[in-house]
């Protein structure tokens, strides 16, 4: 009867391990985390282009951006590689330095009309427009760069979406 029993919960084990993911490599685990980050990433930033889509103002985009990064914030990425989690939370930065840009931004003619003015007299002659347009389009490309880089790492753990 010993014999009987023992083959029995042996399989029984090994079935149970198996089941539970114990026997998945680390590689493999930390390839899934770190898909898992890119989808929910992907399914974030459409939620995010979607309601960004009926935003009627300024406000209404920096608070959808807001949403966004406190989303991306909460990604659980304890199984993914370390320099995968630095990269994503560079990523992250790079989100809220493109927010801190969009809060200098003027919201609407007035306000651009004064800003521009306070700025003529603080010595710059375009009254900041160039100045804010560089600022904006180096916060976006640093956004796209550490995206691209979250991406490159992926790829080398093999997690590709």
């Amino acid at each position: 009867m010993h014999f009987k029993c023992g083959p029995l919960l042996l399989a029984g084990v090994t079935a149970l391990l198996v089941v539970s993911g114990c026997g998945r490599s680390e590689a493999e685990v930390q390839r899934e985390a770190m898909l898992r980050v890119l989808r929910n990433d992907k399914d974030l930033s459409a939620q995010l282009r979607s309601a960004a889509s009926s935003a009627t103002s300024r406000a209404d985009t920096i608070q959808l951006v807001i949403k966004y990064c406190d989303g991306l914030d909460q990604y659980d990425m304890s199984e993914c590689p370390p320099d995968f989690r630095l990269a994503f939370r560079q990523h992250i930065r790079s989100w809220r330095t493109a927010l801190a840009r969009w809060n200098e931004m003027p919201d609407g003619f007035w306000q651009g009309v004064l800003m521009g003015a306070v700025n003529s007299l603080s010595g710059e002659p375009d009254g900041g427009a160039r100045r804010l347009s560089t600022e904006m389009r180096e916060a976006q490309r640093a956004v796209d760069e550490t995206y691209k880089e979250v991406e490159r790492i992926a790829a080398q753990y093999g997690a590709v979406l």
